[in-house]
């Protein structure tokens, strides 16, 4: 229970004691907290929207869904949306979460309810991680973030290379 209170209380605590990434080289490590993902956690935990100049490898996307699980685990009616250019992208970027999820010890990995391509929810907190398909047209880049706070919904996009971004 004291556990369970600090991964509530801290997506810094959460993923750097319980998280797992898949790393291509190294197989399943530990999710590292360097400098460069304090910095990003610290900012999606303090601002409302973000926006993320990043190159490929350094464990953005990773980091974003981790933080939209703890956010989807841990704050009651949360709604985290994720914007991706489309379907195979967004399926993808869910899969972070799902194995983050499935790699977590028993005591801290609650039931999921839906569980599909585009849609994780946990009805015990009565949240969600959604992710809809934006047109091609909307961007090049697979990267995209979204956040949820308690009780409401935001959303955010990174990465778009200067494509119109809709309100939403």
């Amino acid at each position: 229970d004291i556990e369970w209170q600090k991964c509530k209380l801290s997506p810094h605590y959460f993923l750097g004691k319980y998280g797992k990434v898949r790393d291509k080289l190294h197989g399943i490590i530990s999710f590292a907290i360097p400098p460069h993902i304090e910095s990003l956690l610290t900012d999606l935990l303090t601002y409302r929207l973000n926006i993320i100049l990043k190159s490929r490898q350094v464990y953005v996307t990773w980091t974003i869904q981790g933080f939209s699980l703890w956010r989807a685990m841990f704050h009651v009616g949360a709604t985290i949306i994720t914007l991706s250019k489309g379907e195979t992208e967004a399926a993808e970027e869910l899969d972070y979460a799902r194995f983050i999820h499935k790699n977590l010890p028993d005591f801290l990995r609650i039931s999921k309810g839906k569980d599909q391509e585009s849609v994780i929810s946990f009805p015990a907190m009565d949240s969600k991680m959604v992710l809809p398909r934006l047109p091609e047209s909307w961007g090049r880049s697979s990267s995209s973030v979204g956040r949820a706070s308690p009780g409401g919904t935001e959303v955010g996009m990174v990465d778009l290379r200067g494509k119109g971004i809709p309100r939403v």
